[in-house]
C-alpha cells in the first residue's frame, strides 16, 4: 500500500474542514421588539395595493415572517405576496430624542418593500436580492411612531427565477427587529463580524487549495508521466473556484445571481470528477466502464452548468447535488479499499 495519496487525501480533508470553519455566535442584548410573529398574509398573483391601515383583514391568513415558504404554502407561488402587523410603539421610542428603526433580517430569494400607515418606508430592489442578500437598517420618521401605533405592511415580489431558485425550507425572512437605531446598527454590525469570521475560513480554504493545485500543476510539469500530480491540482484550483464563487469576498463584484452561481455549481461538479480521477490514477487501478459514465457525466452536467438557461440551473440545483453522492460513495470505497 502506497501511503503518498492517503496523506493527501488526509491533508484535502483537512483544507475542506478549514473551508466550513464555524461562525463564533455573537449576539447583543437589548430592550428591542421582535415583530417576526402575528402577521396577516395574502398572496396575489396581480400588482395590488394593500399598503394602507385601513385595509379589511378578512381572509388574511395568520403567519411568521421566520415560516418557511413552504409552511406558508407558498412553495410555487409567483407574484406578490402581503404581510400586515398592526404594532404598537414603546414610549421610549415615541419620544423626540429617540430614533427608531426597524431591522429586517435577510429574505429568501425575492425583494420587498415595507410601508408605513401606506407610506413607503424602504425595502430591498430585485436587483440587490441574491446571491448575497442583507439585512435591512430602515429608520421610522417621528411622524410614523408619534401616534404610539403604526400599521407596517410588507409588500414581496417572487419572480419565477426566484421561486425556481429553491430555498423552500429556509424562512421567508430571518427575522423583523423594532428598536433604536442605534442599538439595532450594533446589533447588525455584530452580525457582520460574525460573517466576516466565517468568511476568513472561506479564504483561509482558497488560499490553501490554490497553492496546493499550483503547486501540483508545477511538479507535473517536471514529471509528466506522474499523471496524479496533474489530477489532484486540477481538483484543488476547481474546489479553490467552487469555495470562492459564492462566497462574501465576491460580493462586490457581483452584479446578479447568474455568473457566481454557475460558476459554484460547474466548479463542484468538475471537482467532484477530478478528485476520483486523482484517486484512481493515484491507486494505480482503472475506473470500470459505469464509473467511466459517472465521471463524464460530471464533466457533462459543469458543461451544462456554464451554458444552460439559469432557470435550468436553478431548478436541476438538487438533483445535482443529489448526483454527487455516488462519488462520495465511490471515493469512501477506493480510500478504504487501499487501507486494508
Amino acid at each position: 500500500m502506497r501511503l503518498g495519496p492517503l496523506v493527501k487525501v488526509a491533508c484535502f480533508v483537512g483544507t475542506c474542514l478549514l473551508g466550513s470553519w464555524p461562525e463564533t455566535a455573537t449576539g447583543q442584548t437589548s430592550v428591542v421588539t421582535d415583530l417576526s410573529q402575528g402577521w396577516s398574509r395574502m398572496a396575489t398573483a396581480r400588482p395590488v395595493d394593500w399598503s394602507g391601515a385601513a385595509v379589511p383583514d378578512e381572509g388574511w391568513r395568520v403567519t411568521a415572517l421566520t415560516d418557511s415558504w413552504h409552511d406558508q404554502g407558498l412553495s410555487g407561488q409567483t407574484g406578490f405576496v402581503w404581510y400586515r402587523l398592526r404594532v404598537t410603539i414603546p414610549e421610549a421610542l415615541t419620544r423626540a430624542s429617540s430614533r427608531a428603526a426597524l431591522l429586517v433580517g435577510e429574505l429568501t430569494y425575492g425583494s420587498y418593500e415595507i410601508f408605513a400607515d401606506g407610506r413607503s418606508i424602504g425595502g430591498l430592489a430585485a436587483d440587490d436580492s441574491p446571491p448575497f442578500p442583507r439585512p435591512r437598517l430602515i429608520p421610522l420618521t417621528a411622524g410614523v411612531v408619534d401616534d404610539g401605533e403604526v400599521v407596517l405592511a410588507i409588500r414581496v415580489e417572487r419572480s419565477p427565477s426566484a421561486v425556481a431558485a429553491g430555498g423552500l425550507q429556509m424562512a421567508a425572512f430571518a427575522g423583523l427587529l423594532l428598536g433604536p437605531a442605534d442599538v439595532l446598527a450594533l446589533r447588525m454590525e455584530a452580525t457582520r463580524l460574525s460573517q466576516s469570521r466565517h468568511a476568513l475560513g472561506t479564504l483561509l480554504f482558497f488560499v490553501i487549495a490554490l497553492l496546493v493545485g499550483l503547486a501540483h500543476l508545477f511538479l507535473y510539469a517536471s514529471r509528466t508521466a506522474e499523471r496524479a500530480y496533474l489530477w489532484f491540482g486540477l481538483a484543488c484550483l476547481a474546489f479553490a473556484v467552487n469555495a470562492l464563487a459564492l462566497s462574501p469576498w465576491t460580493a462586490p463584484f457581483a452584479v446578479a445571481l447568474g455568473p457566481p452561481f454557475r460558476l459554484s455549481s460547474a466548479s463542484g461538479h468538475f471537482a467532484a470528477a477530478l478528485l476520483l480521477v486523482f484517486l484512481y490514477e493515484a491507486f494505480g487501478r482503472r475506473p470500470r466502464p459505469l464509473v467511466a459514465v459517472y465521471l463524464a457525466s460530471h464533466v457533462a452536467l459543469g458543461a451544462l452548468v456554464l451554458l444552460s438557461p439559469f432557470r435550468w440551473v436553478l431548478i436541476s440545483e438538487s438533483p445535482r447535488f443529489l448526483w454527487l453522492l455516488p462519488g462520495l460513495a465511490l471515493a469512501l470505497g477506493i480510500t478504504f479499499a487501499e487501507l486494508r
